[in-house]
């Protein structure tokens, strides 16, 4: 990551830089408000980078759409060479630890369950995100997608296909081989997604389910990401109350886990890799879930949600991989 100080041309002076994500970020912010204003702090922050622009350059730019809009690319390439990741993520460690539960029969049998290690996204993928994803496949960006108040809120409303769309674009955009091999009808419809057997090699999926589950449970068998207590502050629901949809993904820092993952109980539901089934019991090393299915697999439960089961760590839901409900949301793993 690009930051922090940099010698100016005045030897007594140094000047502190901001990260390149979040001077992409402001500018992505200066950008949809309604008055396009370039404030003195923000042209500081690209001249303290050293870049070749001028304050009067950076000031007709934004009132030349195409100007505006070479400068937006420009720092967005830079985000993507610089930072490597548009995602925070998470290392979880070479683990075995004991999957599933015994509140219902397709948690069942609780098995230990041994799983390489990887990294998972420390929060879901959030509007800000997806939004880079559909402008640089130049899709439509939705207006709840483009909401500068919600950027920070995580993605809802996607299908496991869009999930995986996102995945290889995100590999693709740091140089990785996808994790995978989609193929499309005549019509351009997802008729069939296969994931690599070797993910340590590839770039970013879903995680599994055993990786999910081992994220928010930990070896310790915890009951909810953050312990053993049912706590609804703890997370974004409808327990205690009908809610309109979502709250930012960094809303409820008490609620994550030992490890540091944020947001596995609540908020949205998250779309992970496998097809949904009764478990194998002998399916103990790496498992990947059913070869095929109708459904795959949800976990986490949501903002929707008023129920408490959900939100255990064990719990799985379900639905078809093409249905975009407004609590469907997901989270990158890599390994």
């Amino acid at each position: 990551m690009i930051y922090k100080k940099v010698v100016s041309f005045d030897l007594d002076k140094t000047i502190e830089r901001r990260p390149i994500k979040e001077l992409y970020q402001s500018f992505e912010e200066i950008k949809s408000s309604e008055d396009v204003i370039l404030t003195e702090e923000f042209i500081a922050d690209v001249i303290a980078y050293g870049f070749p622009f001028t304050r009067n350059m950076m000031r007709k730019a934004m009132v030349d759409p195409g100007k505006l809009a070479a400068f937006g690319c420009f720092l967005k390439d830079l985000f993507f060479s610089s930072v490597g990741s548009i995602t925070e993520m998470i290392q979880i460690p070479a683990s075995t630890f004991k999957m599933g539960g015994t509140d219902y029969r397709d948690e069942q049998p609780v098995r230990e369950v041994t799983v390489s290690g990887y990294s998972i996204g420390k929060y879901p993928v959030t509007n800000r995100e997806y939004k880079m994803y559909l402008e640089d496949t130049n899709r439509e960006v939705p207006a709840a997608v483009s909401d500068p108040e919600k950027a920070n809120h995580p993605i809802a409303g996607v299908s496991w296909f869009d999930a995986v769309e996102y995945c290889n674009w995100l590999s693709k955009k740091q140089g990785l081989e996808p994790a995978y091999t989609i193929k499309r009808n005549r019509a351009g419809e997802i008729i069939k997604v296969i994931l690599s057997k070797n993910l340590i090699e590839k770039g970013y999926h879903l995680p599994t389910e055993a990786q999910w589950e081992l994220a928010a449970r930990g070896t310790d068998g915890r009951k909810y990401p953050w312990g053993n207590d049912f706590d609804p502050s703890k997370f974004t629901s409808s327990v205690n109350g009908k809610r309109e949809g979502t709250e930012p993904v960094d809303a409820h820092p008490e609620g994550t886990t030992p490890e540091g993952v944020m947001g596995m109980a609540g908020n949205v539901w998250e779309w992970v890799a496998d097809f949904y089934w009764l478990y194998n019991f002998k399916d103990i090393n790496n498992p990947k879930g059913p070869r095929t299915g109708e459904d795959r697999v949800l976990r986490g439960g949501s903002w929707f949600d008023f129920k408490t089961n959900p939100f255990r760590g064990a719990y799985r839901g379900y639905d078809k991989p093409k249905r975009c409900f407004k609590a469907f949301g997901f989270r990158v793993a890599k390994g």
